[in-house]
């Protein structure tokens, strides 16, 4: 799933790019020119002269559609991503998500009616949807998801229909923990330090998202739209950014709840935290623990339940090693983490 959010991320930066390019050629374009001027300058402030309001569109409609074009295939990678992370852990059909089970099948019906559409052209068969539909239904200890079915939309996304579609995998409440995901209470903090966040409706919080929507639409069937200065594209910009991160990490925690069910070994709570939350101290017992392995964190939150990170280095005694052995007996080992931990926290071990 980070390689889905590395992917958005990088699209947006090269968006930035290209905006700020067109602020640097429409000063070009208004340059003064004299016998030193390239001919080529000439000609293009001469042809950009008598195109500039046709030249406005054309660099909103292409922000507005690329903006779009980078936000839809990013949510619709997630879910796949996140499907077939499941499919990976749990070992049963019948120990997944109960809003999967009851959309899968009927979901996977529709997705035979539309095999024949290009997008799913050379990667998926009526004959594999059917042969996964039949083993999730008579051998559920061998499933296989049709995780295509779950990322099919007729609307497009704005904030309810990400809702809905996510909790269709069992992600609920997603654009309410978004708001409530620290990334993206920052981004709205920087916006007004002097807000409430917590006061603000979803409407408010997601106006940018459903506001492209709007203009995308505007844009895809010629309708006359209000165009937006370079600036304001760029806040668009910055949302995406910080709502993308933020819908990554909810989505990202929930795949931990499974991590930690299925290959999670409890460590229970800390005897001691410190260092600003980056070493958690632990007793441990017939436990070997190693750098590199991760550490998950359960916490009492329904925004971001459980966080994970890398261990970094490891202690006994004040003395590092690269691998605590198992031991007969209680050990105390300190280790460090990538992420803030607190002391009641419950941790599990994720051996790497």
């Amino acid at each position: 799933m980070k390689n889905s959010l590395e992917t958005f991320i990088t699209g947006l930066a090269d968006l930035q790019n290209h905006i700020h390019g067109l602020e640097i050629e429409s000063r070009l374009l208004l340059a003064p020119v004299d016998e030193n001027t390239s001919p080529l300058l000439v000609q293009l402030q001469g042809l950009a002269s008598r195109l500039i309001g046709k030249r406005q569109i054309f660099n909103y409609n292409s922000v507005i559609i690329s903006l779009y074009g980078f936000l839809e295939p990013f949510i619709e990678s997630l879910i796949s991503k996140y499907l077939n992370f499941l499919n990976t852990i749990v070992p049963n059909y019948e120990e997944l998500p109960e809003p999967i089970k009851k959309n899968h099948i009927e979901l996977s019906f529709g997705l035979i009616n539309r095999i024949q559409q290009a997008r799913y052209s050379g990667t998926m068969t009526v004959a594999q949807v059917v042969s996964n539909i039949h083993a999730c239904l008579n051998n559920p200890n061998h499933y296989q998801l049709n995780d295509e079915a779950f990322t099919y939309h007729t609307a497009n996304f704005r904030a309810d229909v990400i809702m809905e579609t996510f909790a269709r995998i069992g992600v609920e409440n997603v654009s309410m923990r978004i708001k409530k995901c620290p990334t993206f209470t920052q981004y709205l903090t920087s916006l007004d330090e002097n807000r409430d966040v917590e006061m603000m409706s979803l409407e408010e919080a997601f106006f940018y998202l459903n506001d492209l929507v709007e203009r995308r639409n505007e844009v895809a069937h010629g309708a006359r739209t209000e165009l937006l200065p370079n600036d304001m594209l760029l806040s668009y910009l910055k949302f995406f950014k910080a709502y993308g991160q933020a819908l990554y990490e909810v989505v990202q925690s929930e795949t931990l709840s499974y991590e930690t069910k299925y290959r999670g070994i409890p460590l229970g709570k800390p005897l001691k935290v410190w260092q600003k939350g980056t070493v958690v101290c632990l007793s441990v017992k017939n436990i070997s623990i190693k750098v590199g392995d991760f550490l998950i964190a359960k916490i009492s939150t329904a925004t971001l339940p459980y966080l994970k990170g890398e261990i970094q280095e490891i202690q006994i005694n004040k003395i590092s090693y690269n691998k605590s052995q198992a031991t007969a007996t209680e050990i105390i080992v300190c280790l460090k983490v990538t992420f803030k931990a607190t002391k009641n926290q419950s941790f599990f071990l994720i051996p790497q």
